[in-house]
C-alpha cells in the first residue's frame, strides 16, 4: 500500500511539473514559517528540501523565518504585503484565517485551486480540521500543516511526591494535586498557556460556556455562566499561588516545567519532541490527555480544541509564483508529508486513515506517547470560529495576562471582556450559541 501510494504522489508530481517544463530558470518562491530552532524548524527545512529535490530545475522554494509567534509573523506578512515583500506561501495560525481572508483579502482561495487541479483531493483531511478555515459560503482559505493540540505533559516524579502515579485525570485531580505540592514546596505546581486559546476555548468550555456564538459574529460571554466559572477557578489557583504565572523575569511555565520544577503542564502537542529530548536526564515524562471535568453521573466530560497553523497563498504575486506557491502547499500538507511531519514533531496527524499507515503504527508502538494527541481528536469540537478572531484575541489575551499578574478581580475581567467584544464583533454580546 505504502509503494503504491508513493507511485501515486509521484505520478502527480510528473503531471504538475509539465506545466513549468518550459521555464528556462526555476521559479524562486519563498514560504514563511515562525520556528526558529529544534524540531519544527528541522522539519519545515526538511520537508522544503525534498520539495526541492522533486521540483529541480522548475521551482526552488527558501523557508525563511519571522517572528517569533503566529501573530508577530501575520502582523509583519500584513506590513510588507503592501509592496509585495510577502511571500508566495506563508504558515498562518489556523484561528485566524477567515479573518485574513475577509478583512485583509491577502488569501488566495485554496478551495477554488483545488476545484482547478484535477488530481487534488480535499477529501484528504479530516473535516474538522478544515472548519477554521472555512468561511460561510463552503470557500476553504488556507490548509491544515502543523496543527496542535493541548495535551497535559507530567513529571512522574515530582507527581510520586504528592502521592500520584498518574498524570490527572480530572480537574478535581489537578486542584487536589496543587494544593498537596503547594503545602509540599511552596511553588506553583501547574501552568499553561494565555496566548494560544488555551483559556478562551479549554477553560470556557469547561465553564460550560462557548467563545463565539454559532456565525461568528457574536460572543456567548454568558451563555451558562461559563466564562464566569472558568475566571473563578482561575482566579482561585492565582491566589493560592497554584498557577504558574508567566513573567519577563521569571520566564514561562513551559521552561519551568522542563527545569523539572512543576509536577505537570498544558502545552502544545507540537512540544512533544522537545518535551522529549529536554526532559532525558532530568526526569521522567508523562503525557496524557487534557483533564476532564467530573459530571453529576460520575462520567467525565471532555471537550478539546485543535490550534497549530496552517498554509496559505499570497494574493498578489504573479500567476507563476501562484501556481508554484500551490505545488508546495500541496506537497507540505500531502498525507504523506503529514505522517513524516507528526512524527517528528508531535503535531497532530491531520489526513483520514492515517492511522492506519505502517509508519504510523511502529512509531506508537515504540513511542506511546505520540498517539495521545491522535487519540484526544474523538472528543474534537471546533466551535470557536470568527471572521473577526485575531481582532478579539489581540486584545483579549492583552487582558487575560494582566488578570493572571495583577489582583484583578473577575467582575473587573468580565467588564474587559463585554467592551472587547461589543468593540470588535458586529452582535457585541449575544444569548445563545446558535
Amino acid at each position: 500500500m505504502k509503494k503504491l501510494f508513493a507511485a501515486i504522489l509521484a505520478l502527480a508530481m510528473v503531471l504538475s511539473m509539465a506545466s513549468f517544463a518550459m521555464a528556462d530558470e526555476p521559479i524562486e518562491i519563498t514560504i514563511w514559517h515562525s520556528w526558529g530552532s529544534g524540531a519544527n524548524n528541522e522539519a519545515m527545512e526538511e520537508l522544503v528540501s525534498r520539495f526541492n529535490k522533486a521540483y529541480e530545475g522548475k521551482i526552488h522554494a527558501t523557508a525563511e523565518v519571522n517572528g517569533s509567534g503566529y501573530a508577530a509573523l501575520l502582523s509583519k506578512f500584513n506590513q510588507y504585503y503592501g509592496s509585495n515583500e510577502n511571500p508566495t506561501v506563508s504558515i498562518i495560525d489556523a484561528c485566524m484565517s477567515l479573518n485574513e481572508a475577509q478583512s485583509y483579502g491577502s488569501m488566495e482561495c485554496l478551495s477554488d485551486w483545488a476545484a482547478n487541479d484535477p488530481d487534488y483531493d480535499m477529501g484528504q483531511f479530516m473535516p474538522a480540521m478544515l472548519v477554521f478555515s472555512t468561511d460561510v459560503n463552503g470557500k476553504v482559505w488556507s490548509f491544515p500543516y502543523a496543527r496542535s493540540t493541548q495535551i497535559m505533559y507530567g513529571n512522574m516524579e515530582a507527581l510520586a511526591e504528592v502521592g500520584y502515579d498518574h498524570i490527572p485525570a480530572t480537574w478535581e485531580e489537578m486542584w487536589d494535586v496543587c494544593e498537596k505540592w503547594v503545602a509540599l514546596k511552596g511553588t506553583p505546581a501547574y501552568g499553561h498557556p494565555i496566548a494560544g486559546g488555551y483559556f478562551t476555548y479549554y477553560i470556557t468550555v469547561w465553564g460550560g460556556g462557548e467563545y463565539f456564538s454559532k456565525d461568528g459574529e457574536g460572543a456567548c460571554r454568558d451563555l451558562n455562566d461559563g466564562w464566569r466559572k472558568a475566571l473563578t477557578a482561575w482566579r482561585e489557583a492565582i491566589d493560592k499561588g497554584w498557577y504558574f504565572v508567566p513573567s519577563q523575569t521569571t520566564g514561562n511555565h513551559w521552561d519551568e516545567f522542563l527545569a523539572g520544577k512543576m509536577p505537570f503542564c498544558f502545552h502544545s502537542s507540537g512540544n512533544l519532541g522537545n518535551a522529549i529530548s529536554k526532559s532525558e536526564g532530568v526526569f521522567t515524562l508523562g503525557v496524557a490527555p487534557l483533564a476532564g471535568k467530573t459530571l453529576d453521573n460520575g462520567e467525565i466530560y471532555h471537550r478539546v480544541y485543535t490550534g497549530g497553523a496552517n498554509l496559505m497563498l499570497s494574493a498578489n504575486k504573479s500567476e507563476e509564483e501562484k501556481k508554484a506557491g500551490w505545488e508546495l502547499i500541496k506537497f507540505m500538507t500531502s498525507t504523506e508529508s503529514n505522517i513524516w511531519h507528526s512524527l517528528k514533531t508531535g503535531y497532530v496527524l491531520s489526513h483520514v486513515g492515517v492511522e492506519d499507515d505502517p509508519d504510523v503504527q511502529a512509531a506508537w508502538a515504540e513511542q506511546p506517547f505520540k498517539r495521545v494527541a491522535y487519540d484526544q481528536l474523538q472528543w474534537l469540537n471546533e466551535t470557536h470560529v470568527s471572521a473577526h478572531m485575531s481582532d478579539v484575541d489581540n486584545e483579549l489575551v492583552k487582558n487575560l495576562e494582566a488578570f493572571a499578574s495583577s489582583d484583578m478581580s473577575v467582575d473587573e475581567m468580565l467588564g474587559n471582556l463585554t467592551a472587547i467584544m461589543e468593540e470588535n464583533l458586529p452582535r457585541g454580546i449575544v444569548e445563545t450559541y446558535e
